[in-house]
């Protein structure tokens, strides 16, 4: 008989015997590349930043209907220069595979019946949502009395695409090496008169438009793409990549703000009938009732009426109107290159940079060097990696199976001899 394994001794301490304990268990650390959501990330929660990015454990399930009907609502922006009819076939084939994958994953993690029918549930309320929102907030003019699509769609601009993952290197020390950086502008844009590329980044908010668009200027986000293309155009990579003059230069990166409703999806999307029976008595006596009979199932044609007259203020919302005069809805910021110039803000984005460094590659995977908040708690209730900061870490294998965690990354560490790169994604360019 071959020899017992002996068992795995518990870590003492939050070192390098825990680290060793995790790579036991085939958890093992990486050094990823920097991301524009990175920043804030390491920033806030440097013990996050360290399950997620380095050791790459994230929950198989989790959700957020902001961040979820913002995922469905990129998509759908995708493919704007498409017809509509294109469009539904590629947005019901997404929604189908989404549905196959959360089923895949129910299954895994033992989630039936009532469970995972709400999961799905709750998936189908937050696509017809963003549709909803998308297929409104697409008509209301934010430009010079354009729409955002008929903005795009002028003759003036080049469609490059959308989703290119971008590659470049930051030297952000002496001592360090350049830490590796990723990119992925939600579109790419050419300008023929002005011979100069643009980035455009879709956001939507529960604020304000006009306040968020305030901040852009300060966002790593911003920073991070723009000296990513500004690079890639300097070194000619993008030029080669997509046929551009080889004198084209970065024009800046514009920024599509639109409003999330605050309107859901739901029984109000029946269909319905008027009542305009009259009044028999009363102060209305003789006036028609002027109610809505709802029947039938929540439909997204009547949900996508509703979002218009929201984002209209017409309809049930006129009283959005004078609100909507002040501050519309949906608005485009516009950040010129001149911010890659200026030699302070170089500086910041180099700065932040070496932050995002010092967590991703030069500490140690050690548990003990990524500090945790000092509250299990998010709002009024317990955090996403609660479970780990609340136990030792040789209960944290148990926990990735029991609290329905999976080992998944975002990103594997790019090799050393590739500095800069422009990766096409499939269906990530447009269509001639």
């Amino acid at each position: 008989m071959p020899p017992k394994t002996p068992e795995l001794k518990a870590p003492e301490t939050m070192g390098k015997d825990a680290y060793d304990y995790l790579k036991a268990h085939q958890i093992n650390a990486v050094s990823p590349p920097c991301r524009s959501s990175d920043y804030r990330l390491a920033l806030g929660d440097p013990f996050v930043y360290y399950m997620a990015r380095r050791l790459g454990i994230v929950p198989a399930l989790s959700h957020s209907p902001a961040l979820n009907r913002g995922t469905w609502m990129h998509l759908r922006f995708q493919h704007f220069n498409k017809p509509a009819t294109k469009v539904n076939t590629i947005m019901q084939e997404a929604l189908g595979e989404r549905m196959q994958e959360l089923s895949g994953i129910c299954t895994e993690l033992g989630i039936q019946g009532e469970g995972k029918a709400k999961v799905m549930a709750r998936e189908d309320k937050d696509f017809h949502c963003s549709m909803g929102w998308y297929e409104s907030a697409c008509n209301i003019p934010c430009y010079e009395g354009q729409s955002f699509e008929d903005l795009l769609l002028s003759p003036h601009w080049h469609m490059i695409g959308t989703e290119f993952r971008l590659v470049t290197s930051v030297a952000t020390n002496g001592r360090s090496k350049p830490m590796k950086c990723v990119s992925q502008p939600d579109l790419l844009l050419y300008h023929k008169g002005q011979n100069t590329l643009w980035i455009l980044d879709l956001k939507t908010t529960a604020m304000s438009p006009k306040k968020r668009a305030m901040g852009v200027p300060v966002d790593f986000q911003t920073e991070h793409y723009m000296f990513s293309v500004d690079s890639l155009l300097k070194g000619g990579q993008l030029q080669r990549a997509f046929n551009l003059p080889s004198d084209c230069k970065l024009g800046g990166m514009m920024h599509l703000i639109v409003r999330k409703p605050s309107i859901e999806f739901g029984t109000k999307d029946r269909s319905f009938t008027m009542d305009t029976t009259p009044f028999k008595s009363g102060p209305r006596k003789g006036q028609p009732r002027m109610v809505k009979n709802f029947e039938g199932e929540p439909l997204l044609e009547n949900y996508i009426l509703r979002c218009k007259d929201w984002y209209s203020a017409t309809g049930d919302y006129l009283d959005k109107e004078a609100e909507w005069v002040e501050d519309p809805p949906v608005g485009i910021s516009f950040t010129n290159a001149s911010l890659v110039l200026d030699k302070q803000i170089q500086k910041r984005y180099v700065d932040r940079v070496r932050i995002i460094q010092r967590y991703a590659s030069d500490l140690e995977p050690h548990p003990h060097n990524f500090p945790m908040t000092d509250s299990p708690f998010a709002r009024a209730d317990f955090s996403t990696y609660s479970p780990f900061m609340l136990s030792p870490v040789e209960e944290w294998p148990r926990l990735i199976q029991d609290e329905g965690f999976v080992l998944r990354r975002r990103d594997e560490p790019i090799p050393d001899d590739i500095e800069f790169d422009v990766i096409k994604e499939p269906g990530s360019e447009f269509e001639e």
